[in-house]
């Protein structure tokens, strides 16, 4: 095996060496700030009593939970209205310039009355003492704290989103044995943020327009001085993604072309590094071991893949035994890496929750809308419901 090959595949220890974690909840007597949860949900009915059951249970309760109903057709709203303690909100048609999320987003925040923001995806799933830890973690940092949910998965299929996992995360660069000498990214599933920084960078209305819009925002904090991390969820923060072939075809196709675009170019050649390392590993096992020497060789070597993806996901999500097919994951990685190429440079053009996206290449920015309540949006606020047990 060439030896560049072989440097390849050590490569990935060093990109994926060990994720930080969230600081445990803190013991301080201060009085605590209050905390509101936004959730975007569209056509989330089966996702959300689980995140909701789960922020029910938290040891450090949340002031107000706020989902933001995203044009769903399928009781999204309903279903969020049968849990006690949780605001409702009917998010308006999609303005023209801005994506569905970062809309649902600035709609949830516009009616946030906590001093700290937490935006969680519908797919999450909290921990009992997650939240505080979440809070934690924000008074030791500031600026925008992100977490990498730990990803499980309970069909077969959804282990196909391993190596995305895995280099999502090696391109961030968080878990490097090498550290970036800048954090340049967040994860969009779950993240906090004070309102005055919110407020500051502009919130979801500087990003209306980004369909990455979680690293864009990252990006705002950047540019406006404020610090940004990105943890590792653990046993703390989990989600079960995209549960069929198509979910996982089109989410990855929306995320993989457009976060590679992103990532600074060293990190981005290390990852292919890597990823290509294996795609030639993969190749060269095409050949029958003529004698019991190469049968060895090539058992080793698929062990050394197999083990390593293996391991690199157990930092990420738990997939089972997924990584002992190492070779169909990975050929599966690259049809979808094409698929995401072609969509975003191509066609400029990605489908996700229903709605075909438009794709800009390079960054775009929208001036934020004048927000007299100081979220950085201002879209109309118009209740389906509203609790009758407020949390604040």
């Amino acid at each position: 095996m060439p030896w560049w090959v072989v440097a390849g595949w050590m490569l990935g220890w060093v990109l994926l060496w060990r994720l930080p974690r969230l600081a445990p909840p803190s013991s301080s007597t201060g009085d605590p700030a209050t905390v509101s949860v936004v959730i975007p949900a569209r056509d989330e009915a089966d996702r959300l009593p689980i995140l909701l059951g789960s922020l029910d249970r938290q040891d450090r309760r949340p002031d107000q939970i706020i989902v933001v109903d995203d044009g769903s057709r399928d009781g999204t709203a309903e279903v969020a209205a049968s849990f006690p303690g949780v605001d409702v909100i009917d998010a308006p048609p999609v303005p023209a310039g801005w994506m569905g999320k970062p809309w649902a987003c600035a709609t949830g925040a516009a009616t946030a009355r906590g001093h700290l923001l937490v935006f969680l995806d519908a797919d999450v799933e909290l921990a009992p003492s997650a939240l505080a830890s979440l809070e934690s973690s924000w008074h030791a940092r500031g600026g925008l704290v992100s977490v990498l949910p730990c990803h499980h998965i309970r069909r077969p299929v959804e282990a196909l989103s391993l190596p995305f996992n895995v280099v999502s995360a090696m391109g961030l660069g968080v878990g490097s044995l090498v550290p970036p000498s800048r954090e340049w990214g967040a994860a969009g599933p779950c993240m906090i943020t004070s309102r005055d920084d919110y407020s500051r960078v502009g919130g979801h209305g500087t990003v209306a327009g980004e369909v990455a819009e979680d690293l864009s925002l990252a990006e705002c904090y950047r540019v406006a001085g404020l610090p940004i991390s990105c943890l590792g969820g653990r046993d703390l923060v989990r989600y079960r993604m995209y549960r069929g072939l198509r979910g996982i075809l089109e989410g990855w196709t929306k995320n993989l072309a457009i976060g590679a675009g992103r990532t600074p170019l060293v990190r981005s050649l290390a990852v292919v590094a890597w990823v290509t390392a294996l795609l030639v590993t993969a190749w060269g096992l095409r050949d029958r071991p003529a004698t019991a020497t190469e049968l060895l060789g090539w058992v080793l070597t698929y062990l050394a893949v197999a083990v390593q993806l293996g391991l690199l996901g157990r930092k990420v999500g738990r997939f089972g035994p997924a990584a002992s097919a190492w070779p169909a994951l990975m050929a599966v990685f690259v049809l979808v890496f094409v698929r995401s190429a072609v969509h975003t440079v191509v066609l400029r053009r990605v489908r996700w929750s229903g709605r075909s996206n438009a794709v800009a290449l390079g960054r775009r920015r929208i001036a934020p809308a004048h927000d007299p309540g100081g979220n950085g949006a201002q879209p109309p606020r118009r209740a389906i419901k509203r609790s009758s047990r407020p949390r604040l």
